[in-house]
């Protein structure tokens, strides 16, 4: 066969395209296949130059055909060329019959109604083509499409779809291709641009539609063939996807950062402000903002508040002003997206233990002022910092939403800073003055200093340390930034009067910080300053100056204890001079300090029966309530030194361990077992101090026997026995971290450039303060129909939802400003992030489980196996377990294990959700893998091998023990056949009637994973208090909690009573469940609430004060479950004598008032006639009265009248006599004779 060159054409039937099937029979591609009909190899194939050029020609060409061909009536062959001069014969034209294995497609011949042609695709067979002359070719008959007319003898075929799209054949076309990849890049080059896509003829499928859908090389399967432009698109993105990936291979990428500041709620918009978080007090000014919000979903009667802080959040990469960067990222898309993270309080008596993480969306806001050419001047992402009560540390991550260029997520503590206090407009500290001019010479030849503080709960760390100056730097952000700042604390020469020491300094040697108060020594003298945390406690705890405290002793050293316990936190000192041997014992307590001597007795020195000994350092141990002391031995000879163990409550000691007086002799090793057999070193071994970890139960006594190696600079070797670590399989983190968390968005604004205003950011402020208060509220005892804190914020409102949806998409909502309910809501389901978690809290009997999974570096797949093992390490394995087992088969040199931690259920017994929790840890660690597996990230390096996982035993917190009052009230209609409620009827308190039975349930809810469920376990119910009224309700002693709840009892003071006969093992209380029966209440004679005074004319009630616990009752959990709660009862009967004198009272105003009745019926005529009498005499007088002023008037005017009238004044007296006597004469008539 002859071969044809390379920048000759070849026919587009010539071979097999990608996509034909092989002929039957054939298991493998044979070369003249692999080559092609013309018989050019693999390796004679063009370049991607020249492919790209002949296929930019041969584009062209096309093109200019194809306008021609658009102007003529008749139509050509699509695979004809140029008249036809470069057909082959039909020869070579055929193609094969369909085959069971898959051959890459050629373009163009899949046919819709489900007949393949012969060499055209799918390798199904299609009628040979007779040659045609140059030229057109004639019209088609009409009803004759394409693959109508078969060849003699050939049926046509369907297309088997299911066939075609089944695994096999797409591993058969796989193969293919990864054998053929040239002839891939000539169909780009040359056909790909050639073939037009679809044409079908008739639109009826079955009717004989010849609907032909060209593939490409690539795509076996697609319905599209794409155009070049496309592809050539494609290969530009692929391209720029390796050369993005192999940039980032090599950290070869902007380093940026983000940038976090806070602004005051009234300076937000001010650029380049920044202030610092010591405010603690809500903004009442968003209620403005609210009210003009109508016709959304808030309840206007509700008061929203802000807080005073807002986040501003920018970034910076090196070499580029942050804001053209802040522009730029806004306009690609970006948003960060912020993780706000509270820690709790150490005080768990007054703030409940919680993990609470709010997940919220920083919105843009545009700097105010003129802007000349462009939309965005300067911006900036602001949102709400918000404040929980009894929290003063606060973590905030913040990570990109994926758009715009590459940062890195990072974590910023951004705490309360209780050391503030604002003056005349300024911000200063309380515990010094600030100094700017940070020397140098302050850090020169000083040796390095740690960080003593409580871990995880102390907003503000300070350092000492400073040659001659009493300053400290003092930072709130871990010392992302810091402030050097003097101290306000007396002379330091005061304790040189009673303190042996040769030379004194201004210099503070120790620096220690908890979570409110920080403590100092200078010299011997110590003082502790107490901040202003009014989210912790009363502001009359906070210190106005420095408080000196243990003033009559010599302090030689402060001991910090980093682990809080017990809602407080410890510090310790240690004393010199008159009372050498003894040490102070402090607690901090909601920022108040007491200290305590110890031992009680006699000395550490006399107990151990030394004569002269010292106490070099203290370490307490919170969980075993014991302190190990570091105790300097001095004779006449040598110095030496041991571990002493003292008990607090018993107040004795025992020496635990004697350290060595030399240094042993490691002999080149890295690790060394002291097993007594040892041999020393000249060296003296001097301890400074201590360290108990009491996670994995590791005592670490450091000194001057830190060994060095002969080699100053450690190399390593690749002996790391994996290749790839990947943690799979993990379950979801909530449920074991125990975080609760909740999500904000900023609301919608209706504005076209899409930044906030001041009152879309003021509305921001408002929803977290009131979604966080929501939260605060939830801790109630009565459980709500649905088991979410944000339920009764929207319950009345979701009905609306399409009303508002509307508003905002007609650009109609009030403000401009549109809140989506969905926004704020409780998250339930955080996914894992294919790490380990931070720690972990288990149960009783929980377990936790995920896969491991390794990849060796060399070998066979069983060589694998053997060599890639794990193991671990257990802080305490008597209360642990864990085991690995082998989960998947070994495919390509990995190996897969299921690891599995379990608690034994033998190491706790019951306690308060989050409290007393037991301390532990697993290390899950690869064989071979220590010191020797390292990743490469962009934080540094980071060892591989080893998965240390802190674990928590106990009782984790966000359980708790709801009130069912749904399900009780159900159960109380159907066991008594009716209910009953109050006369003024409280829908948080509903009533139950005293006759009824009362059978209550109760709910086992889970505020982190939002489970919720009947608790099943056995509890104790028990009348810890009461009332007639709310106001008069109070606390019973424990001699009257057990007469008035005991079966035992027998003073007749009982409450309640129940049929159940189980009780505790000494018979004082019931032992109730789900399952037994309910409670009958008798309030007998010596109970508080017998004989009840009614506070109205219905029937007396009585407020109880009810305490449900299952602490040594209930062996399923770790859980001590105590609620408490009022429970509300009306109708009580009244005692005898209480109704007996209640009836003769009733029946005596009942008498008193029959009797009144009937004499006023029967005394009623004559009080009538009297009345007359009394009328008509009163009448009589008034009349009398009148004619006498009548008749004196008259005389008085006839006296002063003329002669002439007075015969006529005479006439008239005597008529007056005369009319008067007529009258008097009338009236004895008609009065009774």
């Amino acid at each position: 066969m002859k071969e044809r060159s390379q920048g000759e054409e070849r026919s587009p039937r010539e071979g097999r395209s990608w996509g034909e099937l092989r002929p039957p029979g054939r298991g493998k591609i044979s070369d003249q296949k692999g080559r092609g009909a013309e018989g050019q190899t693999l390796g004679e194939e063009r370049s991607w130059g020249e492919e790209k050029r002949f296929g930019e020609q041969r584009s062209q060409q096309e093109e200019r055909a194809r306008k021609e061909e658009r102007n003529r009536t008749k139509e050509r062959d699509p695979y004809q060329r140029s008249g036809g001069a470069d057909r082959v014969p039909k020869e070579k034209r055929q193609g094969p019959e369909l085959a069971g294995e898959l051959l890459p497609p050629k373009p163009g011949s899949l046919r819709a109604d489900g007949d393949l042609g012969q060499g055209k695709g799918w390798g199904m067979g299609r009628k040979p083509r007779e040659e045609q002359p140059p030229g057109p070719r004639p019209r088609r008959r009409k009803g004759k499409g394409r693959g109508v007319e078969k060849a003699p003898g050939r049926a046509p075929r369907s297309v088997n779809w299911s066939r075609m799209q089944s695994s096999d054949l797409l591993q058969a076309g796989t193969r293919a291709r990864r054998k053929r990849p040239g002839q891939r890049q000539e169909k780009w080059g040359r056909e790909a641009r050639s073939e037009r896509g679809a044409r079908c003829r008739n639109k009826d499928v079955i009717a004989g539609c010849s609907c032909m859908v060209h593939f490409p090389a690539m795509f076996p399967i697609s319905f599209v063939w794409p155009r070049v432009q496309v592809l050539w698109v494609f290969l530009a993105l692929l391209e720029i996807l390796l050369v993005s990936s192999k940039v980032r291979k090599t950290g070869d990428f902007q380093d940026c950062t983000w940038q976090v500041v806070l602004n005051k709620f009234d300076r937000v918009g001010d650029a380049h402000v920044s202030d610092r978080f010591y405010d603690q007090e809500p903004v009442d000014t968003v209620g403005s903002v609210f009210s003009m919000l109508v016709d959304s979903p808030i309840d206007h009667q509700e008061k929203y508040l802000g807080f005073p802080y807002y986040l501003k959040i920018s970034y910076s990469c090196e070499g580029q002003p942050s804001e053209d960067l802040v522009r730029s990222g806004h306009l690609m898309g970006l948003k960060p997206l912020v993780l706000v993270t509270f820690q709790s309080s150490v005080n768990f008596y007054r703030w409940k233990i919680e993990q609470l993480q709010i997940r919220m969306e920083a919105a843009p806001f545009r700097y105010p002022g003129t802007c000349l050419a462009e939309e965005v001047c300067a911006m900036s992402w602001f949102m709400p910092m918000p404040i929980q009560n009894g929290s003063v540390v606060v973590k905030v991550e913040v990570t990109s939403n994926g758009l715009g260029p590459f940062i890195p997520n990072k974590r910023f503590h951004v705490n309360i800073n209780g050391f503030l206090k604002k003056k005349q407009g300024r911000i200063e500290f309380t515990v010094g003055s600030e100094l700017f001019d940070l020397a140098p010479q302050y850090f020169i030849n000083v040796s390095s200093r740690p960080l003593w503080y409580t871990l995880d709960q102390s907003p503000v760390l300070i350092l000492g340390g400073i040659p001659n100056e009493k300053a400290i730097l003092l930072s709130d952000t871990n010392f992302e930034t810091f402030s050097l700042v003097e101290l306000s604390i007396d002379s330091c020469w005061v304790g040189s009067f009673y303190c042996p020491q040769a030379d004194f300094s201004a210099t503070i040697y120790d620096a220690v910080s908890t979570e409110s108060t920080l403590f100092i020594r200078q010299n011997q003298l110590v003082y502790y300053f107490t901040g202003t945390y009014a989210t912790l406690f009363n502001r009359s705890h906070s210190s106005g100056s420095w408080v000196r405290v243990l003033a009559t002793e010599c302090i030689k050293r402060l001991c910090p204890v980093l682990f809080h316990s017990n809602g407080s936190e410890y510090i310790m000192a240690l004393t010199t001079g008159k009372h050498e041997g003894y040490m102070h014992f402090g607690t901090i307590t909601e920022g108040r300090v007491s200290f305590e001597m110890l031992p009680k007795g006699r000395s550490v020195c006399e107990q151990i029966s030394v004569g002269n000994c010292s106490i070099m350092w203290a370490e307490f141990l919170s969980d075993e309530y014991t302190i190990l002391l570091l105790v300097e031995i001095q004779d006449l000879k040598a110095k030496s030194f041991c571990v002493v163990r003292y008990r607090l409550i018993s107040d004795d000691m025992e020496v635990l361990y004697i350290i060595p007086n030399f240094i042993p002799d490691a002999r080149g090793l890295e690790f060394l077992m002291m097993v007594g057999t040892e041999k020393y070193t000249n060296s003296p071994m001097v301890p400074k101090g201590m360290f108990f970890n009491t996670y994995n139960n590791v005592l670490i006594i450091w000194g001057n026997f830190l060994l060095q190696r002969s080699h100053m600079v450690l190399t390593f070797t690749n002996q790391c026995p994996f290749t790839m670590l990947s943690l799979l399989n993990l379950p979801n983190p909530q449920a074991y971290t125990r975080e609760e968390c909740y999500r904000a968005r900023p609301p919608h604004i209706l504005e076209s450039s899409g930044f906030h205003s001041k009152k879309s950011l003021a509305v921001y402020q408002g929803l977290l303060y009131y979604l966080l208060w929501l939260h605060s509220k939830y801790n109630k005892p009565y459980a709500d129909p649905v088991h979410d804190p944000t339920w009764r914020w929207w319950k009345n409102k979701k009905q609306d939802q399409d009303y508002y949806l509307y508003l905002k998409r007609n650009w109609l909502s009030a403000g401009g400003i549109h809140i989506d309910m969905a926004s704020y809501e409780k998250v339930y389901d955080l996914k894992s992030q294919y790490q380990l978690p931070q720690y972990i809290f288990l149960d009783k009997g929980n377990s936790y489980q995920f896969s491991l999974k390794m990849r060796s570096k060399e070998g066979s797949a069983f060589q694998a196996q053997r060599k890639l093992a794990v193991g671990f390490l257990l802080a305490d394995p008597h209360c642990l377990e864990a085991f690995a087992k082998q989960e998947a088969a070994v495919i390509r040199n990995s190996v897969q294990f299921l690891i599995t931690l379990r608690d034994k259920k033998v190491c706790y017994d019951q306690g308060i959700s989050g409290h007393h929790l037991m301390k532990t840890s697993v290390m899950v660690k690869v064989r071979g893998s220590s010191g020797h597996c390292f990743q490469s990230t962009h934080f540094g390096l980071r060892m591989q091998g080893n998965l240390m996982l802190p674990v928590f035993i106990g009782c984790p917190p966000g359980k708790r023990l709801a009130f069912d009052i749904t399900y009780t009230l159900e159960h109380s209609r159907l066991l008594n056949k009716q209910y009953f409620d109050c006369v003024h009827p409280d829908p948080e308190m509903p009533c139950f009637l005293f006759r009824d039975q009362f059978h209550p349930f109760f709910l086992v809810q889970d505020l982190v994973t939002g489970d919720s469920g009947s608790f099943m376990g056995r509890y104790m119910l028990k009348v810890v208090g009461g009332g007639p009224t709310l106001d008069s309700i109070r606390d019973y002693s424990e001699e009257e909690i057990y007469r008035f709840n005991s079966p035992l009892d027998t003073t007749n003071s009982r409450i309640w009573t129940t049929e159940t006969i189980e009780t505790t093992e000494d018979g004082a209380f019931h032992i109730m469940s789900s399952q037994s029966f309910g409670i009958q209440w008798l309030c007998l004679e010596n109970s508080p609430c017998y004989d009840t005074t009614p506070q109205s004319i219905f029937s007396p009630e009585f407020y109880f004060k009810v305490l449900v616990s299952n602490r040594g009752v209930d062996s399923s959990t770790y859980c001590d479950y105590q609620l408490n709660f009022l429970l509300h009862i009306h109708g009580l009967p009244l005692s005898f004598r209480r109704a007996l004198s209640i009836a003769l009272v009733s029946a005596s105003v009942f008498v008193g008032l029959v009797i009144l009745y009937i004499t006023f019926c029967l005394l009623w005529p004559l009080m009538v006639k009297a009345w007359n009498n009394f009328l008509w005499k009163m009448n009589t007088v008034i009349t009398s009265g009148s004619l006498y002023y009548s008749t004196s008037s008259s005389s008085s005017s006839q006296m002063s009248s003329n002669a002439s009238l007075k015969g006529t004044s005479k006439v008239t007296l005597k008529e007056d006599k005369g009319d008067k006597a007529d009258a008097e004469e009338a009236v004895a008539k008609e009065l009774p004779s």
